[in-house]
C-alpha cells in the first residue's frame, strides 16, 4: 500500500524499469540528492534489478524518508502506481519504446526521460515530457525540480502526453494506421 500524501502539494515521481545502469536509476538517486528535501515531493522506485544496491544508495544520499524501493511489483500494482503518481521519470541510456513512458502518457502523467531508442517519437521536449540526455544528473535535477515547482507545467505535459497517447498510441488509431500500410503494400 502506497503511504498517504502528506500534503495535498506533495508531488508523487514514480520509476518503474529494472533498477541499475542501464535504466538510469543510479541518476536518479543521484539527482533526487540534489533536491531540497523540505520540497514536498516523494518517490517510488519499483521493479527488478538492483533492488538491494538501490536501497544502500537510496539510504547513503539520506533519503529513505522520500524514497521508497519496494522492488518487482505486479501489474495491478503498478497500474495502482501510475494512477497516485504525478510524474513518471525514466532516465535511461538505452531503450527501444518503453512500456513504462508509455503507460504514463496513457494516464495523463508528466514525463521526465532520455532521447535513447525511440524515447524522441512519442516524448516531445517541453511539449508531452521533458527531455535530458543520459547521464546528466544536473538536468536530470532540474528538470524534477521544474516539475515540482510548477504544477501548471505538470499538468500541461500529461494533458498533451493523454492527448498523444490518444492519438497515436491506442490500439483504435493503431490498428487503423497498421490496416492502411498492410493496404498500402499490398495495392503497391
Amino acid at each position: 500500500m502506497l503511504p498517504p500524501r502528506l500534503t495535498d502539494d506533495e508531488t508523487r515521481l514514480l520509476f518503474l524499469g529494472r533498477l541499475g545502469e542501464r535504466k538510469g536509476s543510479r541518476d536518479l538517486v543521484d539527482a533526487l540528492a540534489r533536491l531540497d528535501s523540505t520540497l514536498g515531493w516523494r518517490m517510488i522506485m519499483a521493479g527488478d534489478g538492483e533492488v538491494a544496491e538501490t536501497r544502500a544508495r537510496v539510504a547513503a544520499a539520506g533519503l529513505s524518508n522520500k524514497v521508497e524501493v519496494p522492488g518487482w511489483v505486479g501489474a495491478e500494482y503498478v497500474a495502482k502506481l501510475i494512477a497516485e503518481a504525478d510524474v513518471l521519470i525514466l532516465p535511461s541510456y538505452n531503450e527501444n519504446l518503453p512500456m513504462s513512458v508509455i503507460e504514463g502518457m496513457a494516464a495523463g502523467l508528466a514525463v521526465i526521460a532520455t532521447p535513447v531508442g525511440a524515447v524522441e517519437d512519442i516524448v516531445a521536449d517541453g511539449e508531452t515530457g521533458l527531455l535530458v540526455a543520459p547521464g546528466d544528473v544536473p538536468a536530470l535535477a532540474e528538470a524534477i525540480r521544474r516539475l515540482l515547482h510548477d504544477p501548471d507545467l505538470r499538468a500541461q505535459l500529461g494533458s498533451a502526453a493523454a492527448a498523444l497517447h490518444r492519438e497515436q498510441l491506442d490500439i483504435t488509431p493503431y490498428v487503423r494506421r497498421l490496416v492502411v500500410l498492410w493496404r498500402d503494400a499490398a495495392a503497391a
